[in-house]
Parts: structure tokens; C-alpha cells; sequence
């Protein structure tokens, strides 16, 4: 069983990626360009801390599989943004 501690660890991580990407998506946005290694980090950050979510999940209970379920839906919204946006200024 996932104890407390390491849900809240890997859900601080997960945070840490979320509030990095949506930085970069901003600058992004900002220079109708994009600084591709940042980006590409960033990304990369996200999906990271998703499988990390996604392997903890085996191991916690209701509760605690509820809070890592809202942390991944955060973290596909983000990624989606980040590939829309992408596709948008590719056109």
C-alpha cells in the first residue's frame, strides 16, 4: 500500500511538472515560436509524472487513487493545451 507521504511526494512532483509546462506554454504563446528544448522538457516532465501517477495508483487505495486521478486529468489537460497550441502556430 502507498503510504501518505509518497502520494504527496509524487504529487508535488507532478505539480512542479504542471506549473513548469504551462511556463512554457506561456512564453510559447507569448513568442509565437516556440524554445523547443524547454518545450520538449516540459513535456517530457508531464508525461513523466503521469506513469509515475499511473504506477502509484497500483498500490494506494480508493482515496488516495481518487486525489492521483484529479493530478492525472490535470496533467492531460495541460498536455493537450500544449499540443493544440503547437498544432495552431504550426498553421
Amino acid at each position: 500500500m502507498a503510504t501518505r507521504a509518497s502520494v504527496d511526494q509524487h504529487i508535488n512532483r507532478a505539480e512542479e511538472a504542471c506549473k513548469y509546462a504551462l511556463e512554457q506554454l506561456e512564453v510559447a504563446n507569448q513568442q509565437e515560436h516556440y524554445n523547443t528544448t524547454e518545450y520538449i522538457d516540459a513535456q517530457m516532465m508531464l508525461n513523466e509524472s503521469y506513469m509515475e501517477l499511473q504506477k502509484l495508483m497500483l498500490s494506494s487505495n480508493k482515496q488516495q487513487k481518487e486525489r492521483l486521478y484529479r493530478m492525472q486529468l490535470q496533467i492531460n489537460r495541460i498536455q493537450n493545451d500544449m499540443i493544440l497550441d503547437q498544432q495552431n502556430l504550426l498553421m
